[in-house]
């Protein structure tokens, strides 16, 4: 394997891993104040990843700050938009709404 498609298998990694406690931060501090760290951290992550010399930088932008990131921004982008609350209404994703 190469070094991209590490930095690619470990960027869906650290996404998946951080996905469910990434929907508890957002119900602890709030849905919008979690959408804004996972903004910033993304853009940290993509900064890093566009002036990576080498590639233990590109690993870190990209897989560890993107993949936080990102599992910020897709859980509470979700529930934004849909203005429910899973814990709430706990028929949210099994009706496929």
């Amino acid at each position: 394997m190469t070094g991209i498609q590490g930095a690619i298998t470990a960027y869906t990694l650290v996404m998946a891993m951080f996905m469910i406690p990434g929907g508890k931060v957002g119900a602890m501090i709030g849905r919008k104040r979690a959408f804004m760290i996972g903004c910033v951290v993304y853009g940290c992550g993509s900064l890093a990843t566009a002036i990576a010399p080498n590639l233990p930088v590109l690993l870190f932008g990209w897989s560890l700050l993107e993949g936080l990131g990102a599992a910020l921004l897709l859980w509470e982008s979700h529930l934004m938009r849909r203005g429910r609350d899973p814990l709430v209404d706990p028929g949210l994703f099994a009706n496929g709404s």
